[in-house]
């Protein structure tokens, strides 16, 4: 009778353990989306691969080391307290790198050291590395603001408090959301986005003060 119940109460841990295990799934960069990505000979491809698929509590999914992803993660499957869904690495060599980066390609020469590369984005990037070193927001033209405000900046014609005629704009790109800071009085400044561009005039909400002609302004 003992070893009845002691086989009964080990069968039933061990459908116990067959229900709550996860599986293990394989990402890397060899792989492919249609593979079951249960092996790492049948890894998946892509995290939007992953952010597609319904996991259960217990699963694993495993990121293959010294590959890189440039996409986004979105965790949207949940597991419980004791069976959570876990997020790791297989393989050797350095930690495998999800990336909010895109290396852009086809930039357009507008010629004077400026180029244009539209990019379709969820949030408005906030980091651009070039060639690898993080660069600073922009100013046209590349004033240097080392005390006050620079003498050879492009003055205001024609103003008024939502638009501006500003000469040595370029007339393209378009400046459609870039900012322009324009001196509107002695001693204050105002930045506004523009959201018109046309040659030389941009336009932008209204700004405090109605800029004096003369005034200066960058973007």
């Amino acid at each position: 009778m003992f070893t009845f119940k002691k086989s009964i109460l080990l069968l039933l841990f061990l459908a116990i353990s067959l229900i709550v295990s996860g599986t293990t799934y394989y990402v890397s960069n060899a792989g492919n989306d249609a593979s079951n990505g249960l092996s790492v000979s049948a890894s998946w491809r892509t995290i939007a691969k992953v952010n597609s698929f319904s996991f259960a509590a217990g699963d694993i999914i495993l990121f293959n080391k010294g590959d890189t992803w440039y996409e986004t993660l979105t965790v949207s499957s949940t597991g419980t307290n004791s069976h959570v869904i876990t997020f790791g690495a297989y393989g050797s060599g350095n930690a495998p790198v999800i990336s909010g980066f895109t290396t852009l390609t086809g930039w357009t020469n507008y010629g004077g050291g400026i180029y244009s590369k539209a990019i379709s984005v969820q949030s408005t990037p906030n980091i651009v590395l070039l060639d690898g070193v993080n660069t600073p927001l922009g100013r046209t033209p590349n004033l240097s603001f080392t005390r006050g405000w620079p003498s050879n900046t492009p003055t205001v014609t024609s103003p008024s408090s939502t638009s501006v005629t500003c000469s040595g704009l370029q007339t393209s790109p378009s400046l459609v959301g870039a900012d322009i800071v324009i001196r509107t009085a002695e001693w204050i400044t105002e930045r506004r986005t523009i959201t018109s561009h046309s040659g030389n005039t941009v336009g932008y909400a209204a700004t405090q003060y109605t800029p004096p002609a003369g005034a200066g302004c960058f973007i």
